[in-house]
């Protein structure tokens, strides 16, 4: 989707020092070593922030739980079909 980092660099210029590592990188600067960030003017927490979710699949698994929670505490908010109800 930004196979060569320029919409990064363009729209998140803090972290377009990191392009010369590689996308891979750029897309995941918490993976890179922090002394190879700060070689490059880049801080997590300070120039650029960490990031909000550090487990993507225990969150993943925690919102799953979740909405099943709350489909069994509510079924009428779903249709005979199983598509979900809202109300506006």
């Amino acid at each position: 989707q930004d196979p060569t980092g320029e919409y990064v660099a363009k729209w998140v210029p803090e972290l377009a020092p990191l392009r010369r590592l590689g996308t891979k990188q750029l897309h995941k600067p918490w993976t890179i070593p922090l002394q190879t960030l700060r070689a490059h003017g880049v801080e997590l927490g300070h120039t650029y922030p960490h990031r909000v979710i550090a487990d993507l699949e225990k969150a993943r698994e925690r919102t799953v739980e979740c909405v099943h929670n709350m489909l069994l505490a509510h079924p009428q908010q779903r249709n005979k079909d199983g598509i979900d109800l809202i109300t506006l």
